[in-house]
């Protein structure tokens, strides 16, 4: 997560001190395994949660945003 924070870019707007203009996604996956000793088996449950958090969607003309902070980047 301190890596993905590290390649954020950030910047103050009217309405934010620190707007981004990138999405983020953090995804957790846990796995729980059982051992069943009666029938000498496991069994195993994964559970998968994706936090999102999505760039600002601030109106430009109330964010005061111009110029590189308004342009979406495409990849």
């Amino acid at each position: 997560m301190d890596e993905g924070n590290k390649a954020r870019t950030v910047a103050a707007t009217a309405m934010n001190a620190l707007s981004s203009r990138s999405h983020a996604i953090f995804t957790l996956v846990l796995t729980q395994i059982k051992f069943d000793p009666d029938v000498k088996m496991t069994s195993e449950k994964t559970s998968k949660i994706s936090l999102v958090d999505l760039a600002g969607s601030e109106r430009a003309g109330k964010s005061g945003t111009t110029g590189d902070r308004l342009k979406v980047v495409r990849r």
